[in-house]
């Protein structure tokens, strides 16, 4: 699995459309940062989800995984007009959450808030490829 990741939102597009024109799987997460005191992510559910996402993506030939954080807590909880929720493709509700992309956009779209969610992320890549 190859991964990318995305720190600046305005490259959000140019970098899905050079990992879709792979012609490989590609999924996009969207993450909080990762707090630079603890070296986890500020959002407990993208610290349960991310071994779970990863493992799911492992078994998937050529996939590539883009990370795509959102920045600080200050700058997307509760800020409506992020950019990630303003998106129109993208229409962001919650963190994390998981896409599968082609070259028309999000095909399929998990939300991931609980366990269980996570233990269903096999099922859900599966049901993309």
């Amino acid at each position: 699995m190859k991964t990318v990741q995305i720190t600046e939102i305005p490259k959000f597009d140019e970098v899905m459309k050079e990992q879709v024109e792979t012609g490989n799987p590609v999924f996009a997460v969207f993450l909080s940062d990762i707090d630079p005191e603890t070296k986890q992510y500020w959002c407990p559910d993208c610290v349960q989800a991310d071994p779970y996402i990863k493992k799911a993506l492992s078994n998937v030939e050529n996939a590539i995984l883009v990370e795509c954080f959102v920045g600080p807590k200050s700058g997307y909880k509760n800020v409506p007009t992020h950019p990630y929720r303003v998106h129109p493709q993208v229409q962001l509700k919650a963190i994390p959450t998981i896409m599968f992309w082609n070259k028309d956009g999000p095909a399929k779209k998990l939300i991931i808030e609980t366990i269980e969610q996570c233990e269903t992320l096999d099922d859900f890549v599966k049901s993309c490829i």
